[in-house]
């Protein structure tokens, strides 16, 4: 008995094997044509990131001649007419200049942050100690200004990064730690950690702190913690990082509370070379 029923097993069975086979290919169609859907919206999106890319530079590029005009003739004003223009004249000038400079390092940092997104990164072994020494020379004037100290914690690694784009992370996150400071000296930490697969940097501060429900909305493009009109920063600087840093295969967080300073964190891969040609390849 078990051997009949061992070789009705393995026996053929035509409408079954048919029906089995339709279902089978009925599934694969229709795997087949979500393949080809979701390979046209990838399409679709890169052409429009392409475009956006392309809008972004040409229209920053034809910004900067109107407001170079709008400067130098404000400034000629100001010399021209001083005695005329009085007090609350020169206060107007003073407004529009500022106003202007405003405008000018919005679209140099727009340009910057359309320039990060390009693709076929080029990148060599990289001291993070001599880039984290160049960045503070670079801010030596705002450091002094600011009583400012910065800890480097001991030698940070040699690692495999586009350099310039390294450079603009420490940059961003340091200036910002001394810009956005409480009333008493800004005291700032630069760190390293690793782990089997990544590097793990960490800047520290003394300032003053980020709401929790601001820790993801300040990597937006154009976010400001800090809206008034004076304010140095112009949104872009921390959204730059994130681009940098997710174009090399890493992350960046933060821990802060108000009045309690903060901590950043971002991470740097050791496999880089798999993860660009992932990038390059898209």
């Amino acid at each position: 008995m078990s051997k009949n029923m061992k070789d009705d097993s393995l026996a053929f069975h035509p409408i079954k094997d048919a029906n089995a086979i339709e279902v089978y290919k009925k599934e694969i169609k229709k795997l087949n044509e979500e393949i080809h859907s979701l390979r046209f919206q990838v399409q679709q999106l890169s052409s429009f990131n392409k475009d956006l890319e392309q809008f972004s530079y040409v229209a920053s590029h034809d910004l900067h001649e109107p407001l170079r005009m709008v400067s130098n003739f404000v400034q000629l004003l100001a010399h021209e007419y001083a005695e005329k223009l009085g007090e609350d004249g020169q206060c107007y000038i003073n407004f529009a200049v500022d106003g202007v400079k405003r405008m000018q390092k919005l679209i140099d940092d727009l340009l910057m942050y359309n320039r990060m997104g390009k693709p076929n990164i080029q990148v060599s072994e990289v001291d993070t100690t001599d880039i984290v020494f160049l960045v503070l020379h670079k801010l030596n004037a705002l450091i002094k200004e600011k009583k400012a100290q910065v800890d480097v914690v001991s030698k940070l690694p040699t690692i495999k990064y586009e350099r310039n784009q390294l450079a603009a992370i420490f940059y961003n996150l340091i200036k910002n730690a001394i810009t956005f400071n409480k009333d008493t000296p800004p005291i700032l930490t630069v760190s390293c950690e690793e782990n089997e697969a990544e590097w793990i940097f960490k800047i520290s501060d003394n300032g003053i702190g980020i709401d929790v429900e601001n820790h993801e909305k300040i990597f937006n493009v154009f976010y400001r913690l800090n809206d008034r009109p004076n304010a140095e920063s112009t949104g872009i600087g921390l959204a730059m990082c994130r681009k940098i840093i997710l174009r090399h295969g890493g992350k960046i967080w933060l821990e802060s509370t108000p009045g309690n300073g903060s901590v950043f964190y971002f991470s740097a891969r050791k496999n880089i070379e798999e993860v660009l040609k992932i990038n390059n390849n898209n």
